[in-house]
């Protein structure tokens, strides 16, 4: 039987053991991965800000501008999973240091693929690296003024307001969304 460090981040919510119970949940598989049990997914982004304060966007197949992330890679804390989809899709080194909210996909109008996706956005420093968008993952990436973005979400717009606040060191709570 493989470990779950073996296994890596091949695994997501719902696989099985060799004993039949579910990852981490010591549960039947039975409860889970069914509808009766159905779960979010748990995705990650990063707001990050050049020296001139610029913000990172990247764009997607859509060709819809956003934030850096995606999905959580098993394994990883969530601070790590955001700064690696950074690496991944701009090629920039970055640092989490503060959580900008938590958002549910289900109270936005963003692509999502059907399913409830809980978002973890966090605020992070700019390292190094060198700018270069991941052909796989993006169409690209580009810093922006925050005061002339491309059309972006509303909800990825109040984003990048609260992290630029943070960004400048002025004290916020972070946002969690909430339905009504």
């Amino acid at each position: 039987m493989r470990t779950l460090g073996e296994m890596g981040s091949l695994l997501e919510a719902g696989d099985l053991l060799e004993n039949g119970s579910a990852i981490g949940l010591g549960r039947p598989a039975s409860a889970i991965g069914s509808q009766e049990y159905a779960t979010p997914k748990i995705a990650v982004a990063a707001v990050v800000f050049s020296p001139e304060h610029e913000v990172l966007l990247v764009q997607r197949e859509q060709r819809l501008w956003t934030l850096p992330g995606g999905y959580a890679d098993v394994g990883f804390d969530p601070a790590r999973n955001a700064e690696n989809e950074v690496k991944e899709e701009t090629g920039l080194d970055v640092r989490v240091t503060a959580v900008v909210g938590i958002y549910d996909s289900s109270l936005h109008t963003f692509p999502t693929f059907g399913r409830q996706v809980y978002t973890i956005v966090f605020h992070a420093e700019l390292l190094g690296g060198s700018l270069c968008a991941d052909p796989v993952e993006t169409l690209g990436a580009s810093f922006y003024n925050v005061d002339s973005l491309p059309p972006v979400p509303h909800v990825i717009s109040s984003q990048i307001d609260l992290a630029y606040r943070i960004h400048h060191g002025v004290s916020v709570k972070a946002f969690v969304d909430r339905e009504g």
